[in-house]
């Protein structure tokens, strides 16, 4: 995790944190490690192994620039947030405080998936304000996994059941072999588990969550996945699918789980955030807060079409679909619009008014808000905001979707805090987006 990947250089591991009882920050099972290197490893090293047989690097991370920490909450299978004030809220604290704006979570509690609890409402408040104890509001981008429960509905545990968090599941991998042969990793997921990244793995948790809320938001690739093993002296590997993979070295390790893909959209999350901040899209150059960046994934996404996919969006198999980068990151026109109109009151809208730029390209309209947390044991939606669309004299209402793209009649939905309209390449004429607060609690 050294600038440039060499050692001689200086680090971007900003932070290696404790809120466990252990003596360090670093756990022998590999797991936070192998996620790190997801979200930020560089490697420009060529041959075996640190290329793979098309020439790809094991070790290069979404974002190989960034800045990186971590911070313990499990020794072993156990987790412990006791040096943290035995909380969430005090795991949020630390993150913020040590200077973390993106925070990736791959864990959670797959039986309190049926219910909004402490946590749950915990992680919704702390994308608002991580620091309680400081002025004002400390806005932290929280992505969660989704679980390994599938492929049965309600599945996602919480926290990554609230509201506010970008939630993410896995889809497959296009790695079903490698130059050890035909893949069956440590966690039972075989060649064909790991042979279409247009396929959602059966393992991977579904919605809804509580209050009938679709989740995930998006979803990534989650089945063998590379990244650089711990050089922990301690490592065994315990908490990754494979210790070490392929065979023949000791650098890097492979796994499979919603933990692996979820690390990969805090990647891609970052690069977003530097993206807006500096200029490069709608306008904007400012930090982007959380439901801006939420929305911003939501926007540009690759639609599933294989096993457990092809259905209508949002789905609580694939949420909107997988961050696509050439979209992301592309000069295509884009308007962003970032917490500067406030609703004081029920009934208020907002209108913008334009034109369809490019026919060449989708047209893609995404709201998202950050909801003030609800009740624990309850459904926890508390405000509603709606967001509608009249395009070329035709009514769109946000979340009312046949297949991959928006369709019109419906219902206006109450149930989410995010909301889209995609209209296929071919659209043209005037668009009227009016967002309107349904009920300001």
């Amino acid at each position: 995790f050294h600038v440039s990947g060499l050692l001689a250089n200086p680090t971007r591991l900003a932070h290696v944190g404790n809120c466990t009882a252990a003596a360090t920050g670093e756990g022998p099972g590999g797991h936070g490690h192998i996620n790190t290197s997801i979200v930020g490893g560089f490697d420009g090293r060529g041959g075996f192994p640190f290329q793979d047989a098309e020439g790809y690097q094991r070790g290069q991370g979404v974002n190989p620039l960034g800045r990186i920490a971590g911070t313990r909450i499990f020794v072993g299978n156990t987790f412990d947030n006791s040096a943290c004030s035995g909380s969430d809220t005090g795991v949020l604290q630390h993150v913020w405080q040590q200077g973390a704006r993106i925070n990736t979570n791959s864990w959670g509690c797959s039986s309190c998936a049926s219910s909004y609890d402490d946590s749950s409402q915990a992680y919704d408040v702390g994308v608002r304000d991580a620091d309680l104890g400081a002025a004002g509001n400390q806005e932290l981008i929280v992505v969660f996994s989704a679980g390994n429960s599938g492929s049965s509905a309600g599945t996602i545990g919480s926290p990554g059941n609230g509201k506010n968090m970008i939630t993410v599941g896995a889809s497959e991998n296009d790695r079903p072999s490698d130059e050890s042969g035909s893949w069956t990793d440590g966690c039972d997921v075989g060649p064909t588990g790991a042979d279409d990244a247009m396929d959602v793995i059966s393992f991977s948790s579904r919605g809804p969550a509580p209050g009938n809320r679709k989740k995930p938001e998006v979803i990534a690739p989650g089945t063998h996945i590379q990244g650089t093993a711990s050089t922990n002296a301690g490592y065994t590997g315990g908490s990754v699918c494979d210790q070490y993979r392929p065979g023949g070295q000791l650098t890097f390790a492979a796994s499979s789980g919603t933990s692996h893909s979820t690390p990969a959209v805090a990647g891609v999350t970052s690069l977003v955030y530097w993206w807006i901040e500096n200029g490069h899209a709608g306008g904007l150059s400012a930090p982007p807060g959380p439901a801006l960046a939420k929305a911003y994934l939501m926007a540009h996404p690759t639609y599933l079409t294989g096993v457990s996919a092809n259905d209508t969006l949002p789905s609580n198999s694939q949420g909107y679909g997988m961050p696509n980068l050439a979209a992301l990151f592309d000069n295509s026109e884009k308007y962003l619009l970032d917490q500067s109109h406030v609703f004081d009151n029920s009934g208020e809208t907002w209108t913008w008014v334009g034109m369809v730029d490019d026919p060449t390209r989708p047209v893609r309209i995404a709201l998202a808000y950050t909801d003030k947390a609800g009740a624990i044991g309850t459904s926890p939606q508390v405000n509603n905001v709606n967001l509608a669309a009249v395009v070329a004299g035709s009514s769109y209402l946000g979340n009312v979707f046949s297949g991959q793209w928006s369709t019109t009649g419906g219902a206006a939905d109450a149930a989410n805090n995010y909301e889209a309209i995609f209209l296929p390449v071919g659209t043209t004429g005037a668009i009227e987006i009016t967002v309107t607060a349904a009920n300001i609690a």
